[in-house]
């Protein structure tokens, strides 16, 4: 943990961007997701359209982690106000639609740091894990 508070004092001091997503796994086309910054008695919609006009199809909850994306740069859209292809999973089937980047963070297989405008994500394994 002192190596990525380390990593991200330089990364702030020099104003960079750091990108660890070439770390993922070629063959892995899924991004897991998980809802962010809506309040507790309120949903995300799911639209049929890149459209706050388009038909809703569903009503997100507020701590929903079953989206999954494949758009290869939701790494820097995550935060901002810009559409994001999603695939909501269920048990039963799954719908796709459309989500603002605003509302949605990254789930399970990535940690990600956010200090001011940067955006640091790295894979768990950056974690350093102590082991005998």
């Amino acid at each position: 943990m002192k190596n990525i508070l380390l990593l991200l004092l330089i990364a702030v001091s020099l104003n960079a961007k750091i990108d660890f997503s070439k770390h993922i796994d070629e063959g892995v086309a899924d991004v897991s997701l998980s809802v962010t910054n809506v309040a507790s008695n309120d949903f995300l919609n799911l639209r049929e359209r890149p459209s706050s006009k388009s038909k809703s199809l569903y009503h997100i909850p507020y701590d929903a982690k079953n989206l999954i994306t494949h758009d290869r740069d939701i790494f820097k859209k995550i935060g901002k106000n810009i559409w994001v292809s999603v695939r909501l999973g269920f048990a039963e089937g799954f719908y796709n639609g459309w989500v603002k980047a605003k509302y949605l963070k990254l789930y399970e297989k990535f940690d990600a740091s956010v200090a001011q405008d940067l955006l640091v994500v790295y894979p768990e394994f950056l974690n350093g894990v102590k082991t005998k």
